[in-house]
């Protein structure tokens, strides 16, 4: 078993080698700064705070939090987490908060809560959204200056009391997945949305 699990998370650092670098193979280093091969300015970096945007959209720094109740397991899973929250450092003020169980998770929840913080939980019955749309999503809750807390729960789910306090039910996918998975798919989605309204070459 613990064979097939390696072998799973070295494929899954495979495929996200691949996506890292396919615009390095392309000629267009994905850190770098300058011109592009083909004219105009290269989206190698983000735009600085307060910028514009494509759009005509000024971005500042999106405040958000991840709140779940396990971290990422050691290995594979973890570098990939941190490779892509290193790549949000450049987006959001970004922090991960890992509180241990469902309760003290209601518990931190209620706490955002009351603070103003807009309440986004990830839940398979939520609205699906293409990457366009969730990107369309964080430019608006950026143009408020919004600060947004997203919620991961366990391999067991979410109790209903969560469910109802969050502002936005957001369902990664209609299939079902670990929570390790949806931790790392929710992250690159974050970060595949911020390359979005920064007009990087990450999307296609």
């Amino acid at each position: 078993m613990n064979n097939e699990i390696t072998i799973f998370s070295r494929l899954i650092l495979d495929i996200f080698a691949r996506i890292t670098y396919t615009a390095r193979d392309e000629g267009v280093h994905p850190e770098s700064r300058g011109t592009n091969p083909h004219g105009g300015p290269r989206h190698g970096l983000a735009s600085p705070p307060g910028t514009a945007v494509p759009g005509g959209l000024t971005i500042s720094m999106l405040h958000l939090t991840l709140l779940t109740t396990d971290p990422l397991p050691k290995g594979p899973f973890q570098e990939l987490g941190r490779h892509f929250k290193k790549q949000l450092s450049s987006y959001t003020k970004f922090k991960e908060r890992i509180v241990g169980s469902n309760e003290a998770l209601k518990r931190a929840v209620a706490k955002q809560k009351e603070t103003g913080d807009l309440i986004v939980v990830l839940e398979a019955t939520g609205e699906p959204l293409t990457s366009e749309s969730f990107a369309k999503c964080v430019r608006a809750w950026d143009e408020t200056g919004q600060h947004v807390t997203v919620i991961l729960g366990g391999a067991k789910g979410l109790s209903d009391h969560i469910k109802s306090s969050a502002d936005l039910l957001l369902s990664l996918s209609a299939m079902t997945t670990t929570h390790d998975l949806a931790h790392l798919f929710f992250l690159e989605q974050l970060y595949r949305a911020m390359t979005i309204v920064h007009g990087k070459t990450y999307h296609y």
